[in-house]
Parts: C-alpha cells; structure tokens; sequence
C-alpha cells in the first residue's frame, strides 16, 4: 500500500532519509507512511513520526529548510509561523528547549513520560513509541524459545563482530543497518521476534522486541547513544532502564522487570497521530480482542 502523494511524504524526514543505507529505527516511518496512514489531519510544514528527534538542532535545522523552501516559492506563507508536527517522538536529552523553537512544535504523543515532562506537557499526553504498533500489521515470526539469542548494536557502535560475539555470549550479531526497502524493515522485524533473546545497543529493537513480547536487555559496550531517551521508553513501561554487558547479565535484568511491564495504550496512539489511519477501525478492533 502507498500513501506517498496523499502525505505529502516529502515533509515526513527522519535521519538517513533517502541514503543507500538506513537506519532501522529511523526508517519505521516508511512502514507508518507506506501501511498506516492516509492524509493529513493537521496541517504542518514537516512531521516527524518516530525517533529521538526532539532537539534543538533538529528543530532549528527543519526551521532553516522551511524557510528556504518559502523563499524559493514566496506567498503569503512567508507570513505564517512554521509548525513541525512530532509523533511519538522522544527527546535526546534532558536540556530544557528555547521556548522560542517550542512555539513552533506541535507535539502529538511522545515517547515517554521524560519526554512530556521536559515539554511541559500535560499529564494526560498519550505516551508512546510508535514502534510499539507494528504487531497490530505486521504478524512477525512467532517467539522461539529454543531460537538464538542476538545481540544488536548501535548503528554508530564501532566494536567488530567478532568481539561483540565473544564479549556478550550472543549467539548471532544482527545489523540494524538495512538498505532503504520496506521487506528489509520487516526481515529485521522477523529475526527480532523470532530470537530467544534480545540484547541491543539499538533502542528500536529492543522497543520491537517488547512489542512482540520477545525478553530483551538494553546492552552497554561503552558506547550508549543517547541515555535519556532509554530512562524515557523504560519509563513508559513503568520499569526502570538496567544497561547490561551480556546475554547472561541481561537474562537476570529482564526477569527482574518482566512482571512490572506495563505498554502504554496503543488505541490513543493511533487516534491522536497527526495522520487518518487507512486501518484505524480494524486496529481498533484488535486493540480490544488484544485487551479482552
């Protein structure tokens, strides 16, 4: 299914948007664009739909390219206030944001309860990574117990193969670097959910992992991209966020959190994201069969 011309998608960025190579994380946005959404409910110069995109560069650098797109077609948009739309997104960090930039943010979910409080947001916000949907479209592999467990590094992560292997007793080492195609999102999907065992550096496969009820642990190799925006998804789960040096210390940390795992509700999600869902009954529907 394409929605492309209908969303406007050249106003949907994410992080590698158009590069030989994506980001796994980032590139979900395909998947929401191309299977979940229709046309726009609200009306904004950029959306952002997933992702730890609430920062001040990011927002600065989507305020320069709107205000060149406007000079090289001038109306009377000059005139108008730039909005950025977010859903589902998380902060980077937790230094408080310019007011001025914020006035021009329009914030329809976010990640977790970090996130909210750092806007000053509400306290009814819907809260919510996006990631956390997939299992509504996307059956995924079933759960193997006797499958093998799999460590997931950060995209940026530089430690081989070869190490990680012999450091966290993972069985497999699983790339989130994938080329820029739907089935390649959904071949990574289906590994997560398929593996005993996830140990990630990867905050998106370790979200999908909980999404398909697979045990995961948050892996720390020396280098862990973006603290907050683990506390901030741990956090929406009502669990707090335990970093691990292997399968063994992450087997002990995920059942010493799995009982107390509560998801955020996913029916508000769907509803508040700045798009018409092309399935928003259907998911509905199985929202409440999931919840019965």
């Amino acid at each position: 299914m394409s929605g492309s011309n209908s969303l406007e998608d050249d106003k949907i960025l994410y992080w590698r948007k158009g590069d030989a190579v994506q980001n796994f994380g980032d590139f979900l946005s395909e998947i929401f664009i191309r299977e979940l959404f229709t046309r726009p409910k609200v009306k904004a110069d950029r959306y952002r739909l997933i992702g730890s995109v609430i920062a001040e560069h990011v927002i600065s650098d989507d305020l320069i390219s709107i205000r060149k797109e406007r000079e090289r077609a001038p109306s009377k948009k000059l005139q108008e206030n730039p909005v950025i739309a977010f859903w589902g997104c998380g902060a980077r960090n937790a230094e408080p944001l310019p007011p001025e930039l914020l006035s021009y943010c329009r914030f329809y979910a976010v990640r977790g309860p970090l996130t909210r409080d750092l806007l000053g947001l509400p306290k009814n916000t819907v809260l919510g990574d996006p990631g956390l949907l997939l299992p509504l479209f996307h059956r995924g592999q079933k759960y193997n117990r006797a499958g093998p467990s799999i460590c997931v590094p950060h995209f940026q992560d530089e430690i081989s193969e070869i190490d990680l292997l012999k450091v966290t007793g993972a069985d497999e080492v699983v790339s989130i670097k994938i080329p820029p195609r739907i089935d390649a999102a959904y071949e990574l999907i289906d590994r997560i959910t398929s593996a005993s065992f996830v140990l990630t550096g990867a905050l998106h496969a370790a979200i999908i992992a909980c999404a398909y009820n697979v045990p995961f642990a948050y892996l720390d190799t020396g280098f862990v991209d973006c603290p907050f925006k683990w506390r901030d998804f741990s956090a929406s789960l009502s669990v707090p966020a335990l970093f691990v040096k292997n399968i063994n210390e992450g087997k002990i940390a995920y059942n010493k959190i799995a009982a107390a795992i509560r998801k955020p509700r996913l029916k508000p999600l769907i509803g508040i994201a700045p798009f018409r869902s092309r399935m928003y009954q259907h998911l509905s529907a199985r929202i409440r069969n999931r919840n019965s």
